[in-house]
């Protein structure tokens, strides 16, 4: 994370995929979504629209508060978060912790027994 202190406010921005949970994660996509039909690499005025969108995003404020920024703090916030602009690079699990218990994924659903399809079958309707 990334701290930001403009305007006396102190903003935790997220520099990372870890950094994002699934809320902000939506968020960020209806950012991106907006312009993904528009030519933001050749248009000038769609690539500071959506990079005030982004900044916004970014700091959970809207369009007047970034607007008052100065453009050093926008470039070294739009550079540290950057690679949230680039698509994510899916990490196989194994394995997850929940309060401190470890769970496992099956590693291969063809080779289970007919009980352990049975509990999955149980859990699942549950």
């Amino acid at each position: 994370m990334l701290e930001v202190k403009y305007l006396k406010k102190v903003k935790e921005v997220p520099t990372n995929w870890k950094e994002i949970k699934i809320e902000k994660f939506h968020q960020l996509y209806q950012v991106i979504f907006e312009y993904d039909d528009k030519d933001t690499e050749n248009d000038e005025v769609h690539k500071l629209n959506f990079l005030k969108d982004y900044v916004c995003f970014l700091l959970d404020e809207d369009r007047s508060y970034v607007d008052m920024m100065e453009m050093k703090d926008v470039e070294r916030l739009v550079t540290a978060s950057q690679e949230l602009l680039t698509e994510y690079k899916y990490q196989e699990m194994s394995d997850f912790t929940h309060n401190d218990v470890k769970y496992y994924f099956p590693t291969d659903i063809n080779k289970q027994t007919f009980g352990e399809y049975i509990e999955c079958s149980a859990l699942e309707k549950s």
